[in-house]
């Protein structure tokens, strides 16, 4: 697969971001808050953090290349094109 996971402290920003990004923070951030849910910190920040913690953060600026959304399918998208 395409699991950055190395790079960003074992934590999934893709699984964990409501808008999927998985080069650094988006553009919407507030702060240190998500935009989507305001009440949580993005995840981002707790990948920083957590690779500043192990002085491992320059691992932060490995670039990563997107994800190609149309190669990849719901598991209800799969059962129904069979």
């Amino acid at each position: 697969g395409h699991c950055i996971l190395n790079d960003t402290a074992e934590l999934c920003p893709v699984t964990r971001c409501p808008r999927k990004v998985k080069n650094g923070p988006c553009e919407f951030i507030i702060g240190e808050k998500c935009d989507v849910f305001p009440e949580t910190e993005c995840i981002w920040h707790t990948i920083y953090r957590r690779l500043k913690e192990r002085g491992e953060e320059k691992r932060f600026l490995n670039y990563h290349k997107p994800a190609a959304w149309n190669n990849h399918h719901s598991p209800q998208e799969a059962v129904w094109q069979k």
